[in-house]
């Protein structure tokens, strides 16, 4: 593992982690194409959400009575389903494809949120499909996040609890991935590694981003957003393809 490696793991993850504390989600759809232009990517999903997984508990602990508890239900027991065919499809894929799937799935996730895709219904099905695909997302590409703002998104809830219930669902999703991954042993030494030296960074990024929510004008956080999905889904392409 190089000192350039080291360097780059540091910058990306503090700013996904402001990223995330900003939005409420973001930190795997901007951290997994960037990671995976100089770690396998394999490597960069496993990283991403364990680095994600102390983020999220702390969000957690501070955002729990905002939940919506239905919808964190169904995203969150729907995605189990979803889970398992993630990591068939992982497991049998290599590195350049597996890159150019995550670079896809950013981009398809960069339009949907730059066009303001939205689906105009509140029935729980929404939840249940958000919650398969992103289970399948989760543990293929980690970027299970664009599924579940959609679904949240058709119930028009307040900001806050749509920040809440995302980062419990998430929680609860990188706790189950990660012991998937685990039981496949795609948790690698330097991977665990990694998440060590990057604990600090991403500490650093939650305080930026805590302390930036109530100045960040959203238009311009939203086109900044979007500016950073697009550039890491092309670099994850461009990293397939070359």
């Amino acid at each position: 593992m190089s000192f350039g490696v080291v360097a780059v793991s540091i910058v990306i993850v503090a700013m996904a982690s402001c990223s995330q504390t900003i939005s409420g989600f973001g930190f795997t759809l901007v951290s997994v194409p960037l990671l995976a232009t100089v770690m396998p990517p394999l490597q960069a999903v496993s990283l991403a959400i364990l680095i994600s997984t102390p983020l999220a508990i702390i969000r957690s602990r501070r955002e729990w009575k905002d939940v919506h508890w239905p919808s964190a239900k169904r995203l969150g027991l729907a995605s189990l389903t979803g889970m398992p065919i993630g990591i068939a499809i992982s497991s049998h894929l290599p590195d350049r494809p597996l890159r150019l799937i995550i670079g896809v799935a950013v981009a398809i996730a960069g339009a949907a949120l730059a066009t303001g895709f939205r689906i105009r219904s509140e029935s729980p099905s929404v939840d249940l499909i958000a919650g398969f695909v992103s289970g399948v997302l989760a543990t293929t590409t980690g970027t299970n996040g664009p599924p579940l703002v959609i679904a949240m998104h058709s119930r028009r809830v307040a900001p806050v609890i749509f920040r809440a219930t995302l980062v419990l669902v998430y929680l609860f999703t990188n706790v189950v991935s990660l012991a998937m991954f685990w039981h496949y042993g795609r948790l690698t030494g330097n991977a665990l590694k990694l998440t060590g030296i990057t604990f600090v960074p991403m500490l650093l990024g939650n305080a930026i981003g805590t302390s930036l929510v109530p100045k960040v004008d959203d238009q311009l956080f939203h086109r900044l957003i979007l500016g950073l999905l697009f550039l890491s889904a092309g670099s994850a392409i461009y990293g397939a393809l070359r």
